[in-house]
């Protein structure tokens, strides 16, 4: 792996833990409470996030299958 690389999925994975830490603390109304910019739960926030995670695994897991 390259070094911009890895640069790139250390600083992924460290986005990725931040967010995980964020919302595991998050109590059962802050999941329902409405976000300014999309209009949308912080539930429904944190599973489009988690799509975009996934949709980028595939992305990287074609990459480093060449």
């Amino acid at each position: 792996m390259s070094a911009r690389a890895e640069s790139l999925a250390k600083q992924f994975e460290a986005k990725a833990a931040e967010m995980t830490g964020v919302v595991g603390k998050l109590s059962d109304a802050d999941w329902k409470k409405v976000t300014s910019a999309e209009k949308w739960s912080v539930g429904v926030t944190a599973h489009h996030v988690a799509g975009g995670h996934e949709a980028i695994l595939g992305i990287v897991k074609t990459s480093a299958a060449g």
